[in-house]
């Protein structure tokens, strides 16, 4: 009864859809029906491993902790002096001696003689033009905000900038150097840096946007305990990184704004973000904000008229507005084919014509003009799939994890999750409740807490961490890594020398291998090495209760205990976003329920490639889909972006002479 439910709540329309996808894959040789001998492949539990764990979780606090007091304190708060650097005075990207006053929309200058003196403090000689205006425009607010802070100078007005560039500009690379000029000259402390998912903001060591500003999921006002908290770590912080700005809802952006304002300031009705200096980075052809109304974006301009608009879009729209001064970055450094460049620049900019479709399909895996790939030997063997719909990622990563347990000869291990309500075991009624809690309300990832209900594990495996567990320590929701071992559950029954093995209990803890962690120093572990242990979630169901003749619905609470973690030889276009993939299938075929694809969705899944030469098309696709105009709304804020960016370097220019 149970896995019959189980099987009901996804939609026969989807799972063939999912299955076809793997079809197709078996036929062009990308997962092949491949026969291995197999070695018992994972390590048996014992008190040992428990009290390593708990060294482990001992010493991953401390690192935690470590890390949240340098992002608080900064490094250079305890008693070092500003730092001051000698800038070569015929530097062609200097600012010249110019200070600031805003006028009107942007920047105006006004002379001043103190910049002489405070100069730059990193070697930005690599960066392109565009990124370097980006930089120097920062570099020289921030040398006006020390010379303030030494009482040499008055406090600059507000900046607050934008940095605009589609993906694989180097928009990343101007906030790390950004970043090394605030540790360069020792005031790293009045810098934090943000975005809005977990894993982006582990890319560019930050912290989730709802993180720093005490933004619940959930709606609640925030508590006294974060507010303290909060108050503290913006103490000394002037400046302020948010990035992926795209996905920042116009309502989002005016809570943020206010939040910040509160433990800044205590109050806010003075200027945005409590006067923080403000730079946000992204490309709003990347993925607008998620569950949210078409309006709300920040590039959809206020219409009082309309009612679904409230005053927190207005707010949020009127705020970023202040954003005046912009930086787009042109020159492309991630794709290097200039034919893929160009079909990129007119699929983002809703100009596709026939001769992008043509080449296209030279891409298509099904179509016999396909360009030959040879899925047997590398690069193209670890290709991995960016796909719209999560039906076809889970039966893709279902073939693909046991393609290489077959490959590397080792066990796969099935863990169900650990439901219990009150510390019991679910009844069978329960436990179809929680079934049918999936199958009755509308799809979102956290219905069950986050946890999925069965999850896979193999030596060798590529996984995905699918929660922030601890993004001070780089574990965020789409860190990936490789899982280098399995510690059963003392309790666990001997193993059987099965191909597939079913646990009775949920391993102890698994090691892998991080790509990039800021955890170090774990004992007996090599670097990057980390243990991931099951988390508990907690999430609620109806349960039907009869009194007598009738029958009415109770809420209980179910606490659900899951690893935290899924296979990833696939993933949602949603999760691609900010990835170049070395090789990668797309399947861009339009899904047989739910919404159709946007552009969006096309247009990130196909720039996460340098080129024709790394992306193959899975299938087929509605060619219709990419013929459609661009949003008009995006249209308009393309232009304003563009007329910004023209009058930024003209005034930057003249900062220069």
């Amino acid at each position: 009864m149970i896995q019959a439910a189980r099987q009901e709540s996804v939609r026969s329309s989807d799972h063939n859809h999912g299955a076809e996808a793997v079809e197709i894959a078996e036929r062009v040789g990308l997962f092949t029906d491949m026969m291995s001998v197999w070695q018992p492949s994972a390590t048996s539990g014992s008190e040992t491993h428990v009290v390593l764990l708990e060294q482990w979780r001992q010493k991953m606090q401390q690192l935690t902790n470590r890390a949240i007091d340098e992002a608080e304190d900064g490094p250079s708060r305890e008693g070092g002096d500003v730092v001051p650097l000698v800038e070569d005075v015929n530097d062609e990207h200097g600012a010249g001696e110019e200070s600031t006053n805003i006028v009107g929309d942007v920047l105006q200058a006004s002379r001043d003689s103190d910049i002489d003196t405070v100069l730059a403090a990193v070697d930005a000689s690599a960066l392109k033009e565009d990124q370097r205006r980006s930089y120097d425009i920062v570099k020289w607010h921030l040398e006006k905000t020390i010379a303030h802070i030494e009482n040499r100078g008055e406090r600059p007005p507000q900046l607050l900038k934008q940095l605009q560039g589609e993906g694989g500009t180097g928009k990343s690379k101007v906030i790390q150097t950004i970043t090394e000029l605030f540790a360069a000259r020792g005031v790293r402390h009045l810098l934090l840096k943000s975005a809005y998912t977990g894993i982006a903001a582990s890319l560019i060591d930050g912290k989730t946007t709802h993180s720093i500003a005490g933004m619940n999921m959930n709606g609640r006002r925030m508590s006294e305990e974060t507010r303290k908290r909060l108050t503290e770590m913006w103490a000394s912080v002037s400046y302020l990184v948010i990035d992926e700005v795209s996905m920042l809802a116009r309502a989002f952006l005016a809570k943020l704004s206010r939040n910040i304002s509160m433990v800044k300031t205590g109050g806010d009705d003075g200027e945005p973000f409590g006067g923080v200096n403000v730079i946000i980075c992204g490309d709003f052809h990347q993925f607008p904000p998620v569950a949210t109304k078409r309006i709300a974006p920040l590039y959809y301009q206020n219409d009082p008229s309309n009612p679904a608009e409230t005053i927190d879009d207005q707010m949020g729209r009127s705020i970023y507005e202040a954003f005046s001064t912009t930086v787009i970055l042109k020159e492309q450094v991630r794709v290097q084919d200039p034919t893929w460049h160009m079909f990129l620049q007119h699929l983002r900019a809703g100009e596709i014509d026939g001769h992008d479709i043509d080449m296209l399909r030279t891409l298509v895996l099904t179509n016999p003009q396909c360009i030959r790939t040879d899925f047997d030997s590398p690069p193209w063997r670890d290709a991995v799939l960016v796909t719209p719909r999560h039906a076809v990622r889970m039966q893709w990563n279902d073939a693909a994890t046991r393609q290489h347990c077959a490959r590397a000869g080792v066990q796969l291990f099935c863990c169900e999750a650990d439901d219990t309500i009150k510390g019991h075991p679910l009844s069978l009624v329960e436990r179809l409740m929680v079934v049918q809690k999936k199958a009755t309300r509308q799809k979102t990832r956290q219905e069950h807490g986050g946890l999925p209900h069965n999850v896979s594990l193999a030596i060798g495996m590529k996984v995905m961490v699918t929660l922030n567990v601890d993004t001070d320590l780089d574990v965020a929701n789409g860190t990936r890594g490789e899982i280098v071992d399995i510690v059963l559950d003392p309790r666990e029954p001997p193993i059987p020398n099965e191909r597939i093995v079913q646990l009775k209990f949920l391993p102890l803890y698994v090691l892998v291998k991080l790509q990039r962690t800021r955890a170090s120093g774990l004992t007996n572990l090599p670097p990057n090495v980390l243990p991931i242990e099951p988390l508990s979630r907690s999430f609620q169901i109806q349960v039907p209760v009869r009194e007598g003749r009738s029958q009415h619905f109770v809420s209980r609470t179910v606490m659900r205990r899951q690893f935290p973690i899924t296979a990833a030889y696939a993933f949602t276009d949603y999760r691609s976003q900010g990835q170049t993939i070395p090789c990668v299938v797309v399947d861009i075929a339009s899904p047989p329920s739910g919404s159709d694809l946007t552009l969006f969705n096309i247009y990130v899944a196909l720039s996460r490639s340098a080129g024709r030469q790394t992306i193959r098309l899975l299938r087929d696709f509605d060619e219709r889909l990419l013929f459609r105009p661009q949003d008009t709304q995006l249209e308009a804020e393309d232009k304003r972006l563009c007329e910004m960016d023209d009058t930024t370097r003209r005034w930057w220019e003249q900062m220069r002479s």
